[in-house]
């Protein structure tokens, strides 16, 4: 099944320049180090917060939705991954090789309104906006840390 209008991006873009000072100011090494603690703390909150949205008081009663294959679903300690250019990925929410109705708990059916914290999570800019806020903090935390020594 193909859900992939409903994966979560998070868009690092606004912080190029930080991450070229972090990279600058520590080794590259623990500047790798920081952004995989980082995300994989990201990845977390994203997995507690799909976790809470999918318990079954969350959920439309009754129906397959409540049956706990969908909690299966839920990527839990999500491990930072480097492809050759030095970009980090990070699994978050849903894996989708599980059965499961994440994807449809996200978008809705004809039958089923979307599940509103999951709505949220994927479709909403505020939540999104946050981890990335979560992310730059961070960096720029070991930052000033690394350059008032």
């Amino acid at each position: 099944r193909n859900m992939a209008k409903n994966q979560m991006t998070l868009d690092t873009s606004g912080l190029e320049a930080a991450l070229s000072r972090l990279v600058a100011t520590v080794s590259p090494e623990r500047a790798r180090q920081v952004v995989e603690e980082n995300l994989e703390k990201i990845g977390q909150k994203v997995s507690a917060d799909t976790s809470e949205a999918v318990e079954p008081g969350n959920l439309p009663a009754g129906g397959t939705y409540s049956h706990g294959a969908t909690a299966k679903e839920v990527i839990k300690d999500a491990k930072v991954t480097w492809d050759g250019d030095g970009v980090a990925w990070i699994p978050l929410g849903f894996d989708w090789d599980e059965p499961g109705v994440g994807g449809w708990l996200i978008s809705g059916t004809p039958k089923y309104d979307p599940n509103p914290m999951l709505r949220r999570m994927f479709k909403g800019k505020k939540y999104m906006k946050d981890l990335q806020d979560e992310l730059a903090t961070a960096v720029w935390s070991e930052i000033i840390n690394e350059e008032g020594r």
